[in-house]
C-alpha cells in the first residue's frame, strides 16, 4: 500500500501545480478572449482578411463574353437581382487587357458594368462605371486593389477595394437601383484608414449620396492618388 500511497501524494502535487485556466506558465491572467476589437468596413476586413471576401462568381458564358468591350478581358463577375423584376442580372468587372504595364498607378484599367437580364437568358448593357474600381497597381503594397462586387436583395450592391502597406485604406460604395428613375444611384460611400494595431478612422461622405452610378468617381468626395 505504501507504493499506491506515494504515488497519490507525487499526482496531487502535479495538480496543485497547474496554473488556472485563464493564466499563462508564469502565473499572469491571459488577456480575454472577447476583448474590444476596433471595427471597420466589411471592405477593409476584407483587404485584410481575403477570407471575408465573398465568393467570386468568375463565370464567363458566351452571352457575357459578347458585352465585353474590345480590349478587355473579365476579371469578375456576380449574378442576381439588380432592378426587382426577378429575373437574374450581372454585375461585370473587366480591364484592359492591351496595358500590362506593373508601374504603380499605372496599371490595366477597369470597368464596373451592370448587365440587365431578359427571360430567355440574353444580357444588355444598362449602365458602365469607368472610374470606381482603381487600376490593378494602384494598391501600392498591398497589390491588386480590388476587393470584391457583392448583389444584395432589393436592387443594391456593394463595391469594395483597398489598398496601401503599414497605412492601409478601403473603400466601400453602395448603390440601389430607382424604379422611378431606371437606373441605379449611390446610396453610401465610406472610407476607411488605418495602421497595424490602432483604431481605423471611417469616413462617410455624405455628399455621394444620390450620385449616378454612371457617373460616380471616388476623386470627386476625396483627395487620393487618381485611378
Amino acid at each position: 500500500m505504501r507504493p499506491l500511497f506515494a504515488i497519490a501524494l507525487i499526482c496531487g502535487a502535479i495538480v496543485a501545480c497547474k496554473p488556472p485556466p485563464g493564466s499563462d506558465v508564469q502565473g499572469q491572467k491571459a488577456p480575454a478572449s472577447d476583448a474590444k476589437q476596433p471595427t471597420a468596413t466589411t471592405a477593409a476586413m476584407a483587404i485584410s482578411q481575403p477570407t471575408a471576401r465573398p465568393q467570386s462568381g468568375n463565370q464567363k458564358p458566351m452571352e457575357l463574353n459578347a458585352l465585353v468591350p474590345r480590349g478587355y478581358t473579365i476579371v469578375d463577375t456576380q449574378k442576381g437581382d439588380l432592378n426587382g423584376d426577378g429575373i437574374p442580372d450581372v454585375l461585370m468587372l473587366v480591364e484592359d487587357s492591351v496595358n500590362t504595364s506593373k508601374v504603380a498607378g499605372e496599371g490595366a484599367r477597369r470597368k464596373l458594368m451592370i448587365l440587365i437580364g431578359d427571360q430567355g437568358g440574353k444580357y444588355v448593357v444598362a449602365a458602365t462605371n469607368d472610374h470606381i474600381v482603381p487600376c490593378a497597381t494602384c494598391g501600392g503594397i498591398a497589390g491588386d486593389p480590388f476587393a470584391f462586387i457583392r448583389i444584395d436583395d432589393g436592387g443594391v450592391f456593394v463595391i469594395a477595394m483597398g489598398g496601401g502597406s503599414s497605412d492601409k485604406w478601403g473603400d466601400e460604395a453602395t448603390f440601389k437601383y430607382s424604379s422611378e428613375k431606371k437606373s441605379w444611384f449611390a446610396e453610401s460611400y465610406v472610407n476607411t484608414v488605418w495602421e497595424d494595431g490602432k483604431d481605423p478612422k471611417i469616413t462617410k461622405f455624405q455628399k455621394a449620396h444620390g450620385a449616378a452610378f454612371s457617373e460616380f468617381n471616388p476623386n470627386d468626395f476625396q483627395e487620393k492618388q487618381p485611378r
